[in-house]
């Protein structure tokens, strides 16, 4: 209601289907300062060696589309990122690594498999 005609606007998710949960256990700490809870439904916010919890959900990508309300149009959906929270860090230390790992990353940014859902698009203008 507050947006103008032909307005846009950004939202990001936690992206629920997200390669980065799909696994309990990782046998390396990861890149995320933050990673989603699902039992908790809570954000677990890693801060030197404490870690805090914060209310959040996450979503997949269907029930974001379900939550913009007529009259807001979708103009992209994707998703980043993808691999690199789950690698070892001293991997993406590596410039040809990090290199590659990003690249990847940008080819599976409009699969469903990143950490965060990032919706871009436009209000549509009055008849």
């Amino acid at each position: 209601r507050v947006l103008v005609p032909e307005g846009r606007f950004f939202f990001s998710f936690y992206n629920r289907n997200a390669l980065v949960y799909q696994w309990e256990f990782l046998p390396w700490p990861v890149s995320l300062a933050a990673q989603i809870n699902h039992e908790k439904k809570c954000l677990d916010v890693r801060v030197d060696t404490e870690t805090f919890s914060v209310h959040a959900q996450a979503y997949n990508l269907e029930d974001i589309e379900k939550f913009f309300p007529q009259g807001l149009r979708i103009e992209n959906m994707v998703t980043y990122p993808t691999l690199s929270p789950i690698l070892p860090n001293f991997l993406l230390g590596d410039p040809t690594a990090a290199k590659a790992v990003l690249q990847l990353d940008e080819q599976l940014s409009n699969s469903d498999l990143g950490a965060y859902a990032i919706i871009t698009g436009k209000k549509q203008g009055v008849s």
